[in-house]
């Protein structure tokens, strides 16, 4: 189970992406891996189904700008 090991990861930054219209991960669940989860962590809400999330544009964006703000935390050129 994730829960039993994404406290692990820390130090680590975890960034957690969900969409409150999944069709398939039921929201609760990015919940409870957010609270097992240690700091340094983030949670950005999505939109979109399942399988489509990163079709819109939106969602990528925020992606790529939780990853360039985990690169920029860690001091990465």
């Amino acid at each position: 189970s994730t829960k039993k090991y994404i406290a692990d990861i820390s130090p680590l930054p975890i960034v957690l992406l969900h969409s409150a219209t999944d069709e398939i991960i039921e929201p609760y669940h990015a919940g409870i891996l957010l609270k097992a989860a240690k700091e340094p962590k983030s949670f950005q809400a999505l939109h979109g189904d399942h399988n489509h999330v990163f079709n819109n544009a939106g969602n990528r964006h925020m992606l790529l700008e939780s990853l360039l703000s985990i690169q920029a935390s860690a001091g990465s050129p």
